[in-house]
């Protein structure tokens, strides 16, 4: 077990950590624009859910890299 693998291991779950964040943040965007429907402060958040979709898609996708070179390092496929 070396260190480069635990730094694998470690980005992997911030990645996860930080895709659950957009998707919280994406939560509270959408219960922000049900609540105030008219309000144009609402509705300029619209703007901002496939932003936070394309970060998640993102953080998701380097986590599950992480995840697998953190796993071929453990096991020494890599």
């Amino acid at each position: 077990m070396n260190a480069h693998m635990w730094m694998l291991f470690v980005l992997g779950v911030v990645c996860f950590a930080i895709a659950f964040g957009f998707e919280t943040n994406i939560r509270r965007i959408r219960r922000i624009i049900k609540t105030f429907p008219d309000d144009p402060s609402a509705l300029a958040l619209v703007a901002e859910v496939p932003r936070a979709r394309r970060g998640t898609l993102g953080c998701i996708i380097l986590g599950v890299m992480a995840f697998l070179l953190g796993f071929g390092k453990a096991f020494g496929y890599f």
